[in-house]
């Protein structure tokens, strides 16, 4: 199924429940479940666009995943073979008119964008270890654990919170991080970053080891379910499409025909002969 998702109602719901005028990103540099979040930006004028997607890194997790104790112990429900499934329903929320507008003033072969969400907390203690969920154009995406060390620095995805705090549904501005590219790490280099109208593939990519080892590979999962894999896409309106089939039951496999022949004439003989048995016994 490819669901649309128009974001501007749950956004909206939820600072109308809380009362305030803008709902500011949760950082994984505090607590170990960082908001799922969208960066656009222009590789050249560093002009950047950030959306709210309305999510917490727990609450996007792969299905089959389930998080250690201190990361809150949640399994994942997001590629279940029934097909996606977000917030109880097939409706989803994720669309924002602003983006349009935002890239009607870029050149479009400048811009690059993808969506991610971290938990930056890392110790030696195995109730906590640092994870990220992240977009890549590159089907077959890994990362080394230095990777994720440096995705969730404050001055890559780590600094989003402060480009973006306090904000609404989305905010844009200028000079993104340090670098025009925002740099060769995780997810923020321009080997794995797709330009508008793209699809990518979505990972949830986990440090294999709390500390140390920075140049081992980290654990990766690919979003889909037993019939495919997930894709996120990026249109020029701003609708962010996460499309992902429901799973399909395979058809049960039919007899070949000489099977079926076979059957028949082994019925045909039981017959005759039961046939020939009750003309013996009356003779």
């Amino acid at each position: 199924m490819k669901l649309k998702m128009k974001l501007v109602a749950v956004a909206a719901a939820l600072a109308s429940l809380a009362g305030v005028a803008h709902a500011d990103l949760t950082s994984g540099s505090t607590v170990n479940n960082g908001s799922f979040s969208l960066l656009a930006f222009n590789t050249v004028s560093r002009d950047w666009y950030i959306r709210d997607l309305g999510y917490l890194l727990n609450s996007f997790l792969p299905s089959s995943i389930t998080t250690t104790a201190g990361d809150g112990g949640v399994t994942g429900d997001k590629t279940p073979d029934a097909g996606l499934l977000i917030n109880g329903s097939v409706q989803s929320n994720f669309s924002d008119a602003a983006f349009a507008t935002w890239f009607s003033a870029q050149t479009a072969s400048d811009v690059r964008w993808m969506v991610g969400s971290y938990d930056q907390i890392s110790s030696s203690s195995t109730t906590s270890q640092r994870r990220v969920i992240m977009s890549s154009k590159n089907d077959a995406q890994t990362w080394t654990n230095a990777n994720l060390d440096s995705f969730v620095a404050s001055g890559n995805w780590g600094g989003l919170a402060s480009f973006f705090n306090p904000g609404g549904l989305s905010k844009t501005g200028t000079n993104i991080f340090a670098q025009a590219d925002t740099g060769a790490n995780g997810g923020l280099n321009l080997n794995t970053l797709g330009t508008v109208g793209d699809s990518q593939s979505l990972f949830y990519t986990v440090r294999s080891a709390f500390t140390g080892s920075s140049s081992n590979l980290a654990t990766t999962t690919r979003f889909g379910n037993s019939s495919e894999f997930a894709t996120i896409t990026l249109q020029a309106n701003g609708d962010l499409i996460y499309s992902l089939a429901a799973a399909t039951t395979a058809p049960p496999v039919p007899l070949p025909p000489a099977l079926w022949m076979m059957g028949a004439g082994l019925v045909a003989i039981g017959g005759m002969v039961r046939r020939r048995r009750a003309a013996a016994l009356q003779a």
